[in-house]
């Protein structure tokens, strides 16, 4: 008796999704729009440090639905002011394996010290495009100590903690932690950017996960930045978090450029090896 009761009740719900569903089918419609003419940007990224020379990487920014590729921009005049002299960067694609990093325009001449004076970058091109912008270095901080904390137990892995001297406590200052394994295109195992709110003693301490091990060689680097490469980092970031999920807010990249996108920043940094023992 209760089979003869409950079998036709599920028919009629079954019944009633069919339904529905079909008619959800019917509601469906196509609608086309043509979207307007993209307009493509000079895109530059162009760090600046002491012992090396001008170099950087010039593109052209390109519409979402294109097909996947780094279009160079090598008829462009990139040009570099500093100290009122003008140095040419000529366009010469090359790759930087220290790093891993591509570049398309250098210059001959090699920055061979840290000073305070502006260095002022400027992009012409033969569509008529002008990108400018400027920036300078930053007192380099200074790593106070590096070291490892190991644990017995459940196993031996260690945590890093770093601790370095706030350049100017009267200021709003901005770092970068970036620690590699073996050597700078190891793999990254920290890449940390942000604004320290707690100073002790002139002091400020960053710690991290057990993650380490026994015999790993780290290479710390600790960046001293300006705040517009932060908000770049951080953008950048986020870009690449929301890029092809389409429930992610999607992301303005900020930029310190003028008349395109990109970032132009001096690297002032201070960098120690440690090789974990126990």
């Amino acid at each position: 008796m209760l089979k003869s009761i409950l079998i036709p009740k599920i028919r009629l719900i079954l019944t009633s999704v069919g339904v529905a569903l079909f008619a959800c089918r019917n509601l469906e419609r196509t609608i086309e729009f043509e979207l307007p003419p993209y307009r493509s940007q000079l895109v530059v990224e162009c760090y600046l440090e002491v012992g090396k020379p001008y170099q950087l990487l010039l593109t052209e920014s390109v519409s979402y639905f294109a097909p996947p590729e780094l279009p160079r921009l090598l008829n462009a005049l990139v040009t570099i002011t500093h100290q009122g002299k003008k140095d040419t960067l000529f366009p010469e694609v090359k790759r930087d394996t220290t790093v891993n990093k591509i570049y398309t325009h250098t210059a001959k001449n090699v920055i061979t010290a840290w000073n305070e004076d502006e260095y002022l970058l400027e992009i012409r091109d033969n569509k008529g495009r002008y990108l400018t912008a400027r920036t300078r270095f930053l007192p380099p901080p200074r790593i106070d100590t590096a070291y490892a904390q190991f644990r017995t137990q459940p196993d031996t892995t260690a945590f890093l903690l770093v601790r370095f001297f706030d350049n100017d406590s009267n200021k709003d200052n901005f770092y970068r932690l970036v620690v590699n394994k073996r050597n700078l295109k190891g793999s990254r195992e920290i890449d940390f950017a942000w604004q320290p709110r707690i100073i002790t003693d002139g002091k400020i301490s960053i710690g991290t996960s057990y993650r380490f091990k026994k015999g790993d060689t780290l290479l710390i680097s600790l960046y001293h930045i300006e705040q517009s490469y932060l908000d770049f980092i951080r953008t950048v970031s986020d870009a690449n978090q929301a890029n092809g999920n389409p429930f992610a807010q999607p992301t303005v990249i900020r930029s310190n450029v003028q008349g395109g996108l990109g970032i132009f920043t001096a690297l002032s940094y201070d960098r120690r090896t440690l090789v974990l023992k126990k």
